[in-house]
């Protein structure tokens, strides 16, 4: 692969990761693909690289034995992040925990390594539909409280490098291929996909 428009995609098996994957492929981008389950076709533009996120040991293992792959990358899409659903009553700490490490403390590690690199000229992060939103919500969920915690992140990183475009997008829930947001219009995750390429190849912001 050679360094042009070189980009990793963490949580690449998940239904919005894969739709991310053939979109990069087909605009011409080299892609890298992380899994853990559920492995993709390699091609002539793309290559899967397994990646097991469940401690902080096993990300660096996963860093630091692909670095010559890495190194050139100029993108990076932070599509892994396990989420749980429960009733507040039903949370505790190791929920929350989890929650926090899976989407927060795994894509700072990634981030912190990639910028090392000097090549690194885009990131980003997916959230949720209403991170970033004050409301009242009737239930607590672990992941939501983390997904904005990747938002103060997003921005702050934003802020510190200024060579480095920072980027998160929170799209409505992806569950079931395609849905439909509250005023009835119907989204898929090709739509998500295409805004993201579009942002990248552009180089804008949209924190």
């Amino acid at each position: 692969m050679s360094e042009k428009n070189k980009i990793l995609i963490t949580g690449a098996s998940g239904l919005l990761g894969k739709t991310l994957v053939n979109r990069f492929k087909s605009g011409g981008w080299l892609v890298l693909a992380q899994y853990f389950n559920n492995r993709g076709e390699d091609s002539m533009n793309c290559k899967w690289i397994y990646g097991d996120f469940s401690s902080k040991k096993k990300v660096d293992i996963f860093l630091n034995s692909n670095h010559s792959e890495f190194i050139d990358c100029c993108a990076l899409i932070n599509c892994y992040g396990p989420i749980t659903y429960k009733k507040t009553r039903k949370l505790n700490s190791d929920d929350l925990v989890s929650d926090f490490y899976g989407n927060v403390i795994v894509a700072n590690d990634i981030i912190s390594y990639f910028l090392r690199s000097g090549n690194l000229k885009h990131v980003v992060n997916i959230g949720f539909e209403s991170a970033g939103d004050i409301r009242s919500y009737k239930n607590i969920l672990s992941y939501a409280i983390a997904k904005n915690a990747l938002l103060l992140l997003t921005e702050s990183y934003d802020k510190t490098y200024k060579y480095v475009t920072f980027s998160m997008i929170s799209p409505p829930s992806l569950t079931g291929g395609k849905y439909k947001k509250v005023n009835g219009k119907s989204v898929a995750p090709e739509e998500i996909a295409k805004e993201i390429f579009e942002m990248l190849r552009d180089g804008g912001s949209d924190v």
